[in-house]
């Protein structure tokens, strides 16, 4: 027996191995293994198993238990490996988790007749109190709940909760599933755009008609804490357990659930991006949350993926949601390749604009004395910053330079806990001294989203402040801090874009945009999207009440298409933009970045790029310094097709220089 392996390593290719009679019972294809590869032991993935000769072979040395890919999975995976030009044993083997855990992690709901849960509760009362307690609180519930949140309100109840099971009043959700019914009036187009805030009705209604008819789904949100937020919503809709994955669910976990979704025991899936290659067999329907957000984009490591062309790669039927869609999937329904269902708006808003060239910024007098009145009133609030950390740079008082990074050059940020400068790009602190004058004495200029969360807290003593950006929600208890603050545990949230994304707020009457320039600014061709994106999708989450956008420009087309929310004045004028300047959706892209510290060789390859592009039907921006570092260089390629792209890209791949080569980027 041979079995084909795709080692972990960031080459693009497949090895043969003898597989020794001891192992050949448990030797499949998507199963992880160990093998020798030029003297040393590399883990890789089964990817074919076969008959021949293996005379010659290198003997695989151990199958590894534990998680391991479907066949549709594995094809999927190879699929898009292909599509972003990506080596097929690295990328499987970093979506595989390590292990299977055993989860205590317990989905639990009533069961039995109501009449006679009463009648136990009554009983009860006295002589178990913590049985008593659990019961109310699933009897309020009304379905499924994690039995981690029971621990967090009630204390210990794990042996009340194995009491009630063995009595039959209780049992763990996870089963359940939802009775068949109809899709009402969904088009039965396979590509659906649903937009608007009230979209969780829609995608509601469809799993319960998908998982009513057997099928499978599986929902993609941006970011662990959005994750969070919808498999809270529906839950509450459905009145069932859903799988929450992401990669900040421990390792022993993702791969119980990942086993789940093997063997179909698990039908309902929520996570970020990772969880798009879960072997969840044929998912019938595949659902990518404010699928405009950037996050879908994996920019870190290959694959280069984006979520949303990876779900209309993957599944049968497709819902894209977002209360303000991409461009691109704009221009799609438009194009008519995409079917649009308008979800409605959650609340009515009044659009607010203050001009900071009369008001003095950031937190000028207007918006605090909304924020004052909002208080008063018991409502909240939210504030969307456009950077992160304290201050974004720091200024030489006598030449006026800006203090950079020693080591990458990179202007320096400024973190009053360190007392020192702080590099946003490899972490790098310093003293705050410049090297042209040698001065000490500094300035500091543009505030970020901690300054403003701490001169509104100065503001305003007797508010909750909570902070929620992508340092805040890194860890388990970051999330749940700030899904707290999200859900009413404050008065005044400040955040970055990721505020702006899910379900309408409770009690939310305040939402603003601090410093609108700050986003149209961004050296990007999406910085207006991204801009008229946020802003609409914070206003989208108010219960109801007062947006306010604050803006040195008022009078520019983009601030009244914001407040009259006219989208298709504002997706009109951005695609002619794009169709004249040569960008998505009109071109195909992608950004090759070229990395080596001697700048002579990067010069050879950047020449040789040069060269190996020039055979190719394609324009080529750069080469460019990279904005971030001073050992690498960007060239942007444009394609008039993707085929074209694909072929050019290969030519560069080809080479054998260090180069990462991102299909359709996101940033530039």
């Amino acid at each position: 027996m041979i079995a084909r392996v795709a080692p972990a390593l960031p080459i693009d290719r497949v090895f043969d191995y003898a597989v020794p009679e001891l192992l050949r019972s448990t030797v499949r294809p998507g199963c992880r293994v160990v093998v020798s590869l030029h003297g040393r032991e590399e883990r890789g993935i089964v990817v074919e198993i076969g008959d021949g000769e293996i005379d010659g072979l290198e003997p695989m040395l151990s199958v590894e238990s534990g998680p391991a890919f479907s066949a549709e999975a594995l094809a999927f995976c190879r699929r898009i490996c292909d599509m972003y030009l990506a080596p097929l044993g690295l990328v499987a083997n970093r979506a595989l988790p390590r292990r299977v855990g055993r989860s205590s992690d317990r989905d639990l709901v009533l069961e039995g007749e109501l009449p006679t849960i009463l009648e136990y509760l009554e009983r009860a009362g006295q002589r178990a109190p913590r049985q008593a307690a659990l019961l109310r609180r699933l009897l309020a519930a009304g379905g499924p709940v994690r039995e981690s949140t029971l621990r967090a309100e009630l204390g210990a109840i794990r042996a009340a909760a194995g009491r009630l099971i063995e009595l039959g009043f209780v049992r763990d959700g996870r089963a359940a599933e939802p009775a068949h019914q109809g899709r009402g009036d969904a088009p039965k187009a396979e590509r659906i755009l649903v937009r608007g805030a009230s979209r969780y009705d829609r995608y509601a209604e469809e799993i319960r008609a998908t998982l009513g008819a057997g099928g499978r789904a599986l929902v993609v949100s941006p970011n662990a804490l959005a994750a969070a937020a919808v498999r809270d919503e529906l839950e509450r809709r459905l009145s069932m357990a859903a799988a929450l994955y992401h990669g900040g669910v421990g390792e022993g976990e993702r791969g119980a659930i990942w086993e789940a979704c093997r063997s179909g025991k698990v039908r309902l899936v929520v996570g970020t991006r990772s969880a798009i290659f879960l072997p969840l067999a044929n998912p019938e329907l595949v659902i990518v949350d404010e699928e405009q957000d950037p996050a879908h984009k994996q920019s870190e490591m290959l694959p280069y993926f984006h979520a949303r062309t990876a779900a209309l790669e993957l599944g049968r039927r497709v819902i894209l949601g977002s209360a303000v869609p991409a461009v691109e999937t704009a221009h799609a329904v438009a194009s008519g390749a995409i079917c649009e269902i308008d979800a409605g708006h959650a609340a009515d808003r009044t659009w607010e604009v203050v001009d900071l060239r009369r008001e003095p910024g950031p937190l000028t007098a207007p918006l605090l004395t909304r924020i004052g009145r909002t208080l008063e009133r018991g409502g909240r609030a939210v504030i969307a910053v456009a950077r992160t950390g304290y201050f974004r740079a720091a200024i030489c008082r006598g030449c006026g330079r800006a203090i950079r990074c020693r080591r990458c050059r990179t202007t320096l940020g400024y973190r009053p806990e360190a007392a020192r400068g702080a590099c946003p790009t490899c972490g790098q602190k310093q003293e705050l001294r410049c090297e042209a004058c040698g001065r000490a004495a500094v300035r500091f200029i543009g505030e970020g989203i901690e300054r403003i969360a701490e001169t509104l807290a100065g503001r305003f003593p007797d508010a909750r402040v909570a902070r929620v950006d992508g340092r805040t929600i890194r860890s388990t208890s970051g999330r749940k801090a700030a899904t707290a603050a999200l859900n009413g545990a404050a008065d005044l949230i400040v955040g970055t874009h990721i505020v702006a994304c899910g379900p309408p707020l409770p009690d939310l009457r305040l939402a603003c945009v601090l410093d609108f320039e700050e986003w149209t600014a961004a050296p990007d061709f999406r910085a207006e999207e991204r801009a008229f994106q946020t802003a609409l999708g914070l206003a989208s989450r108010l219960s109801d009440g007062r947006a306010i956008v604050q803006t040195r420009r008022p009078d520019r087309e983009i601030v009244s298409e914001l407040c009259a929310g006219d989208l298709s004045a504002f997706y009109a004028r951005e695609l002619a933009h794009r169709e004249a300047f040569g960008y998505p959706p009109f071109r195909a892209l992608a950004r090759v970045t070229l990395a080596r510290r001697d700048r002579a060789k990067r010069r050879a390859d950047e020449a040789a790029v040069g060269r190996a592009l020039g055979r190719h039907p394609v324009d080529v921006l750069g080469p460019t310094a990279h904005p971030r570092s001073s050992s690498r260089s960007i060239l942007l390629i444009k394609a008039m097709t993707s085929s074209d792209l694909d072929a050019a890209c290969r030519s560069v791949q080809a080479l054998g220089v260090p180069a990462m080569i991102d299909i359709d980027p996101e940033r530039l």
